[in-house]
């Protein structure tokens, strides 16, 4: 079996919040390589730091936090606020997860408090259905996976949908 996971959410921080405890058991318990990814660098995630100030200390923060469980990280490179399903990020994400080659992909949950993290949910879902189809041209230097990678969701933030209500 393919032992990588690839876990992409909206921003830095999130998979330390969400499933940082799963991913490090994965690891050492079951010798699993990871990578995480985030759709943004977090540029809006300061009220005192610009936009480029922060997003490199995020990413920065990002490839720490994935090196302590031995991971590798990524950033997709959209905006914070500005993560919504079309045909860049849809080709970015199937990009990564061709290169990548998961048997496992964690992301979002489908309904969550903030629409970075549902527009995330819809993209990674989508990707991973594109990354085996020979005929969706993500790139043509890199080839499609042999299977569709089994994939989970995260709890989402706070475990409320948009409306309050309990998810």
């Amino acid at each position: 079996m393919n032992k990588t996971i690839l876990c992409v959410l909206a921003h830095p921080d999130d998979a330390e919040f969400l499933c940082a405890g799963t991913l490090a058991r994965l690891v050492k318990e079951k010798g699993f390589k990871v990578h995480i990814a985030t759709m943004t660098a977090g540029d809006c995630g300061s009220a005192t730091l610009g936009p480029e100030e922060i997003s490199g200390i995020r990413k920065k923060e990002g490839a720490i936090a994935a090196s302590i469980i031995q991971g590798q990280y990524h950033c997709i490179e959209e905006k914070d606020l500005l993560v919504f399903y079309s045909h860049a990020p849809l080709l970015k994400v199937t990009r990564l997860i061709r290169e990548v080659n998961p048997s496992i992909i964690l992301t979002h949950s489908p309904s969550d408090y903030m629409m970075d993290h549902e527009q995330t949910s819809v993209i990674v879902r989508a990707a991973a259905f594109c990354a085996p189809i020979p005929n969706f041209d993500a790139s043509p230097t890199i080839k499609p996976i042999p299977h569709i990678p089994h994939l989970y969701y995260c709890d989402p933030i706070e475990g409320v949908d948009p409306m309050g209500n309990k998810v």
